[in-house]
């Protein structure tokens, strides 16, 4: 899944029906909101170690996540991370 820095439109490529699939966004500059197409776990999608930022091209440090709210309906979380560069493209990887 990838996440477009401020201003971007990501795309989820196809996948077979009954697959989870994530669209994640940037609304701020410290915050990544990750929009599942179904909803999730809310104890496993609230675990920190369950989500990598790193950077889609280049230098690959990674962007720690410091913070998970789960949405009430369980289809988003929001990630709360350090300041991001704007125009950073990033992927978000939930092992």
């Amino acid at each position: 899944m990838e996440k477009k820095g401020t201003g971007g439109s990501p795309t989820v490529p196809s996948t077979p029906a009954g697959t989870l699939t994530a669209v994640a966004k940037s609304p701020n500059l410290t915050n990544v909101v990750v929009t599942f197409n179904g909803p999730v776990d809310a104890s496993s999608a609230g675990q920190l170690a369950r989500y990598r930022l790193v950077p889609a091209t280049g230098l690959q440090v990674e962007v720690p996540v410091e913070a998970i709210q789960v949405a009430a309906d369980g289809q988003s979380v929001t990630l709360a991370t350090g300041t991001l560069a704007k125009g950073t493209t990033l992927s978000v990887v939930h092992p």
